[in-house]
């Protein structure tokens, strides 16, 4: 999902891909990595408008999502690598 085409118009990025979002959030088939990438292009709208807060939180969503869909995938690595 990518919205390079509308150039430095943050205002109308934003609202769409906020609506991506909402609507990423809602499909039940929605993958996990989908979200994080939406909250990661949000938080570089905001960054790139120098609203540093609302960055700020867009990217620590990101993270918790990050760490809720990476974590147990990285338990299972770390119990391989106990069983070698």
């Amino acid at each position: 999902m990518f919205l390079g085409d509308l150039s430095d118009n943050y205002g109308e990025k934003f609202v769409w891909y906020n609506r991506a979002l909402s609507l990423l959030k809602n499909c039940s088939q929605t993958s996990r990595e989908d979200i994080v990438d939406c909250l990661g292009r949000i938080a570089r709208i905001h960054n790139d408008k120098g609203d540093y807060l609302s960055a700020l939180a867009y990217y620590r969503q990101k993270l918790e999502s990050e760490e809720e869909f990476l974590l147990p995938e990285c338990s299972e690595i770390f119990e391989d690598i106990e069983n070698v």
